[in-house]
Formats: structure tokens, sequence, C-alpha cells
């Protein structure tokens, strides 16, 4: 046999005859858990990337309150002013807080406002169509300098919520 390598009885390749073969009916008690791994890892960081995501306007210290009162409404507009005095719409800078900057953010607020009127489905959900505001500001912010603010907003008929985070004891 040159070139032919072992061959069994039969003529084919050969086997050893001490191994049987794994039958293909017999259960495993095993669990494979290099599935579930996987599907965690994507998800830990689906969770990593949208989280800061879900922040609503500009970041600010805000102040601690004992009452604090949890809403979800995701197309109330959120006007901010940082510790700088710079006034903000959502993620947007709109400069210094004087007459200027608050026209724009009313103006923006009323755009906002709008288009949430628009998609509003007042059946389901009778408040979905009254004119709200969210406002943030630093606990050591003026008050001087969001009266007029908070003048301008109430003469434009806009409702103010104040935010604030719950103070955990």
């Amino acid at each position: 046999m040159i070139g032919g390598g072992l061959k069994g009885a039969k003529g084919g390749r050969w086997h050893a005859p001490h191994k049987k073969k794994a039958a293909l009916e017999t259960v495993r008690n095993d669990i494979n858990v290099t599935p579930l791994v996987d599907i965690i890892l994507v998800l830990l960081t689906i969770f990593m990337v949208v989280t800061p995501m879900m922040q609503r306007g500009h970041d600010v210290e805000l102040p601690k309150t004992k009452n604090h009162f949890k809403e979800s409404a995701k197309s109330t507009p959120v006007v901010a002013m940082d510790a700088g005095g710079d006034l903000w719409f959502e993620k947007e800078n709109l400069g210094p807080v004087g007459p200027e900057s608050i026209t724009a953010a009313l103006e923006r607020v009323r755009r906002a406002l709008d288009l949430a009127a628009e998609s509003c489905d007042q059946a389901a959900d009778p408040e979905c169509a009254s004119p709200k505001l969210y406002l943030k500001a630093t606990p050591d912010s003026p008050f001087g300098k969001l009266r007029p603010l908070l003048m301008a907003a109430n003469d434009a008929g806009l409702a103010i919520g104040l935010a604030s985070n719950e103070l955990k004891e």
C-alpha cells in the first residue's frame, strides 16, 4: 500500500474500533451561556449610549426639594439659566438673559408648543394642549435675572413649572 494510508475492512476510511459514534438523539443537560452573555453586553452598551441622551434641556445644577413632583411631559419645552447667566432653550444657547434672549426663548417655546398641539389627541389627554414651560435654574441664580423671563412667560399665557431635584434624606 503505497500512499493509500490505513484502510478499514470495508474499503473506506479507517475508523478506530474503540470509539463509538455519539448518538444524536441524546439530550444535553448543560446550558450554553455564550448567547446570553452576548445579549447582555449588547444591552449594556445600548443603555450606556442612550442614558446620557435622555436628559432634556441644558444641564444645570437644580435646587433640591422635599416635595418633588415627577411629571414626564415629553412635549413640554425646557428653558434653562446656567450659573453664568446664559439662557438656554433645550440645548441651544441664546446668550445672556436680556430682552433679546427672552424674546427668542419665548418664540421657540411657542413654536414647540404649536408643534406639540398639532400632534396632540385632546380626547385621550386633555392636558396635552395646555401651554406649559419648564424652567431650570441653579439654586444660586439671582431672582432679578429670572423675573423678566417669568413675567414674559406669564404675559404670554404659559403655565410655568420650576424644575428641581428630589432631596434624599
